[in-house]
């Protein structure tokens, strides 16, 4: 975290609170969860990048990333609401304005003013966007508290993607299939080639 402060981007911390869900959280609410990021996070960078897909405009995305956490006992109390809200499970996440891009406005305050936009067909109940101005470090310790020791490791989410863990299932068969005929030429349904 603290090299890429170095290397010029912005840190900004958020908090996400979700809806609640008809199912156990622990089990099947991280990827549904991880989902919803995902999309605000589709919402966020074209602002950041005119074409987000493209690998030469890869370095113009924001960094984010994101993991749950569950409530721990705390001297200002929660509210009852947020802890028994799908047994209290919400995600932090750090969140990495790329020194270069097309984005030119504060991002904590350009997602206040478009909070309902960036959360709507979504779960997410409300999001909390604060700038980190002196400490990512401990920011970031404080987002990831929860993982690796009452969460797994895998509940991690890191966005921008890479490439290969975006491709839908057709893509991977496809790769798997050129893997294991040792690069022969395949072609796609519909007659088009890689």
């Amino acid at each position: 975290m603290k090299d890429l402060v170095d290397q010029g981007y912005k840190p900004f911390f958020l908090s996400f609170m979700f809806r609640p869900v008809g199912f156990s959280p622990k089990e099947n609410f991280v990827p549904l969860a991880q989902g919803d990021i995902r999309r605000f996070y589709s919402r966020i960078v074209t602002r950041f990048a005119h074409h987000p897909n493209d690998i030469q405009e890869r370095s113009k995305l924001p960094i984010m990333l994101a993991a749950p956490d569950l409530p721990v006992p705390k001297t200002a109390k929660s509210s009852i609401q947020d802890v028994s809200i799908n047994d209290g499970l919400h995600f932090h996440a750090m969140f990495l304005q790329p020194p270069v891009s097309r984005f030119k406005r504060k991002f904590h305050l350009w997602a206040k003013a478009n909070h309902d936009q960036l959360i709507d067909e979504t779960h997410i109940a409300r999001l909390w966007v604060g700038r980190v101005l002196s400490t990512p470090d401990y920011m970031t310790e404080y987002a990831f508290k929860t993982v690796g020791k009452r969460l797994s490791m895998d509940t991690i989410l890191v966005l921008p993607e890479e490439r290969k863990a975006a491709l839908n299932a057709t893509d991977k068969g496809y790769d798997e299939a050129c893997r294991r005929l040792h690069g022969t030429s395949l072609r796609r349904a519909r007659g088009r080639s890689l």
